[in-house]
């Protein structure tokens, strides 16, 4: 989030068609886990990918998306006043209907004692879900988007640690770290 090159490579990837935003990460990890097995839990608390889109041009609301290694979602709508600060509400109520996501693993979330290799993670989000009016963005519009990975590590038996990693294909370059920064969002154009 600072724009220091990350330990572990993440790569991530965008694609469209006429009803689907796609988004992949490819993760990077020799110790993948994740203690989340429900919607909508903290995913943010351990290791996690995000996505955070603004499509409407209004800073002040978007999006946010989150997949674990186990392939558990959070989905919710933002409503952030400022950059930083205070009054922003998390509607995490909210599902993102028909959003599809698959995640693969080489290695082994369960083991503790084992070296992975990576995760990747895909999600279809519908347009139907999120643009505004329900439609498929037209050749020349403009969403801001920004893409973050977390990467944790975690004793057997101990709290989770702080953030040993964040990733951001926008970096925010705040201390402490943030991600919900519209005005640092990158530019996705179609």
């Amino acid at each position: 989030s600072n724009g220091a090159l990350p330990e572990q490579l993440t790569i991530a990837m965008m694609c469209r068609d006429a009803r689907n935003l796609y988004i992949a990460f490819r993760c990077e990890d020799a110790d993948i886990w994740s203690d989340f097995r429900r919607r909508d839990e903290h995913l943010w608390e351990n290791e996690v990918v995000e996505a955070f889109i603004d499509t409407d041009k209004d800073p002040r609301t978007y999006f946010e998306f989150e997949v674990s290694p186990r392939n558990v979602v959070w989905d919710g709508r933002i409503t952030n006043p400022g950059d930083r600060g205070p009054g922003i509400n998390i509607d995490s109520a909210w599902n993102c209907e028909g959003l599809r996501t698959d995640v693969s693993v080489i290695g082994d979330v369960d083991n503790r004692t084992d070296r992975d290799l990576r995760w990747t993670v895909e999600m279809a989000i519908p347009f139907r879900s999120i643009s505004v009016g329900g439609r498929t963005p037209k050749p020349g519009e403009s969403w801001r988007i920004n893409l973050f990975r977390v990467e944790r590590l975690r004793a057997e038996g101990k709290p989770v640690e702080a953030a040993t990693e964040l990733s951001a294909w926008s970096p925010t370059f705040l201390d402490p770290p943030d991600f919900h920064v519209p005005s640092r969002f990158g530019f996705l154009d179609f």
